[in-house]
């Protein structure tokens, strides 16, 4: 995912009644038991970073881009 904040869906397909958990602080479930899935992403200011999403027994991997670099002023 980008490194500004983001909202994220991931869809379900399954028929057995499952319940989505943040694996990260900077990761918030927003649907936890619908279809599909809603999840925000806070933005980031560092390195990229991973978190996961676990929904029932399945884990899914949310890696998020680095900050950009800030470029400095040239002095003479």
């Amino acid at each position: 995912v980008p490194a500004s904040a983001y909202r994220g869906t991931l869809p379900i397909t399954s028929n057995c009644a499952y319940s989505a958990t943040a694996g990260a602080s900077w990761i918030q479930i927003v649907s936890a038991s619908g279809n599909p899935v809603s999840y925000t992403v806070d933005r980031n200011t560092g390195g990229a970073r991973v978190g996961t999403i676990t929904i029932g027994t399945t884990i899914v991997n949310i890696v998020q881009d680095a900050a950009p670099a800030v470029s400095s002023p040239l002095r003479f």
